[in-house]
């Protein structure tokens, strides 16, 4: 196995493990999800003067 395929590899596992605790802290407190990402997007896309659609 190449050093490349370990790295992709790991970073995979990594990113996995992470969503997983996420999810479940978000469980175990019964908070929502961050809507932090969103009024970035937002906020960058009127910088750019790019419009968003809404997905809903």
């Amino acid at each position: 196995m190449t050093p490349t395929s370990r790295a992709l590899i790991a970073g995979a596992v990594s990113a996995s493990a992470m969503n997983t605790v996420t999810y479940l802290d978000m469980a175990v407190r019964a908070r929502p999800a961050s809507s932090a990402g969103e009024g970035s997007a937002g906020r960058l896309a009127d910088l750019a003067h790019v419009g968003l659609k809404a997905l809903r």
